[in-house]
This record gives C-alpha cells, structure tokens and sequence, in this order.
C-alpha cells in the first residue's frame, strides 16, 4: 500500500510532554518555536510556524525563535491554539533535516522497504512525523548542499533541508534507530541527493564557518590582549578599554549598552535576543572570546543559561562572526 495525503486521517497534536523525549542536541539551541494543524480546503491537513499566541510567522526569522526551556512549558500550557513544537533549520547551525513522507502505513505496519533501508544506512535520530505515516531524520553533515524536494517515482517523497525551513518535532524515535544526531557521511549524503534529486556534482559546497551547539565543533582561541607577555598585548584594547568603548559609544548606543548591562531587557523581544545584543555590542570592539565573556560576566544579564558553555560559546562566537567575519 502507498500511503498518499488523501488517505492520511487527521493528525493528532503532537506535543510530547516528556521533556526528555527530545534531542539533547536541538534543546541546545535557540531554534524552537511552534506550530497548530490547519485543515486545507481538500481535506489534507498542513503545520505551518506559529508564535505563542497562535498566529502564524516566519520560522526562518531568527526573531521569532526561542529556547527549549521556554517553548516547551509554553506549548504545554497552551494546547489547543498549539499542536506542538517545531525547529528551525539553519544554515549557521549544524544541524540538517531529511523528512520522508508516505512511507509507513500504522494499521498494517508495513514499510516502504527501499526507505527503511535509506535511513539504516544514514543512522541518525529518526522521529516519527505527526501523521505517523513518514519520518523526519535530523543529522549534522560537514557540507552545505541546496534544499531538495521531490516525489519519488514510487509516490513516496523526499526532501532534504539545509537551511530556512521548519520541521514539526514530534520527538518520538522510531524503534531500532539512535536517539542521538549523528554526523553523516558527506558522501552518503550526496549519493542519496543524487538519487533522489538528480544533484549534479557542482552542486556541494563547503559549509561556511559556523557555530555549532556541539561545544566540541570548534576550538576557541586563546586570548590574547590581557596576557602582559604577549607581544601583540599593546596592539588590541585590554578589558577595560573595551568598557570604556562600549559605555562612550555614539548614537544612543553607550546608553543602550548599559541599560543591557545593567540588566534592562525591555527593548528585546526575548534575554536570549538582549544577550546576543550586548556581545554584539563589545564584538564590535573586540574579537577577543574572553574579553567578550568576562565583560558580560560582570553584567546583570549573566545567570545559569550563560553558564552553559555551549549557549555562551554559540552566542558570542556568532557575535564576533558577524562582526569580524571569522570564527
């Protein structure tokens, strides 16, 4: 049997309430956000991005997502304006999705077989979608490719997202494949492009520096301003000239780095949006990592999230990416 849209029932809400459930290395990161089931005008039923309120977003708009910690109870208690919660794929973050629709029927239990023994091959998470008739296969790959989408000539479909597009996260891993994300062979990846889209070999790219929720993805650099025997040492501002370039800043933005420094958050829509403000704001001065964190250490704005090295490593490394084009 070939699962098509027409023969898929009403999804339920796919809220898993088990925070556990979901993938340690999606809860890292600030690229969650929600989604609500929608009826189309045929009957079939689509998931489109959402905010807490319901209404509908940008999912690939950076302003419009948040962490785990905050949309997890947010979803949870607002059930029924919300069916449960997305991620945003991005192409500063290492991780990519494979969604495969059409490919399990629930009241047989029958598989389409050349996909199941695709996704034994890629070995990664693998989540039920909420129709429970395909799958979502979230990876991290050391490439950058473009976004494909195709039905395959056997009615299943496949699709692949390296960058700008929302996936719902059920959370629920099917049975004989890793809870974790794993990394997948760049050349399995592109042979399964290949098949499935056709991509020609000048398609790949090399992924651009980026920074990964996985705190191990890159190697931070030694400091070097504030160490008295570096010879560079009289070449860069110390910590405390940093300060006074922030606090004398021109146009308004002295006074806004410390009324953030200070702990006012009320002209961000979200602390984790007024965190990566304020590094943005002393990355503009410097691109030395330490400095960066012992100013915001010294800050109203530091609390048990920027002690997590992954969430300080993530935010100031992009900071400084942003500003000096380099990691």
């Amino acid at each position: 049997m070939v699962i098509t849209s027409k023969n898929i029932k009403k999804p339920k809400p796919f809220f898993n309430p088990d925070p556990e459930a979901y993938a340690l290395e999606m809860k890292r990161s600030d690229q969650w956000l929600y989604s609500h089931l929608v009826e189309r005008a045929d009957g079939t039923w689509s998931k489109p991005p959402c905010n807490a309120a319901g209404y509908p977003c940008d999912g690939t708009d950076p302003n419009n997502l948040t962490s785990f910690e905050t949309a997890f109870p947010t979803c949870e208690a607002n059930l029924g304006k919300l069916s449960g919660l997305a991620y945003s794929i991005q192409a500063s973050s290492p991780i990519k999705a494979i969604d495969i629709d059409h490919v399990f029927d629930p009241d047989t239990e029958e598989w389409n077989q050349e996909a199941l023994q695709e996704l034994r091959i890629i070995n990664t998470r693998v989540e039920w979608s909420p129709s429970h008739t395909g799958v979502h296969v979230f990876f991290t790959c050391p490439i950058m490719l473009e976004n494909g989408n195709k039905t395959q000539p056997d009615g299943t479909k496949r699709e692949i997202y390296f960058d700008k597009h929302i996936v719902t996260v059920k959370a629920e891993v099917v049975e004989g494949f890793p809870t974790t994300i794993n990394e997948v062979d760049p050349e399995l990846i592109m042979q399964l492009c290949n098949k499935w889209f056709s991509y020609k070999a000048e398609k790949p790219v090399k992924r651009e520096a980026s920074v990964k929720s996985d705190i191990t993805s890159f190697d931070i650099p030694e400091s070097f301003v504030d160490d008295p025997d570096n010879p560079f040492k009289g070449l860069s501002p110390t910590k405390y000239q940093v300060m006074e370039y922030c606090r004398n800043a021109p146009n308004g933005f002295g006074d806004k780095f410390d009324n953030l420094f200070n702990g006012d958050i009320s002209k961000y829509k979200s602390k984790s949006e007024a965190d990566m403000g304020i590094a943005g704001m002393i990355a503009f001065h410097t691109s030395d990592y330490f400095i960066i964190k012992e100013i915001i250490h010294k800050s109203a704005l530091w609390d048990k999230k920027w002690e997590r090295d992954d969430y300080c490593q993530r935010t100031i490394m992009i900071a400084i990416r942003n500003r000096w084009g380099k990691i």
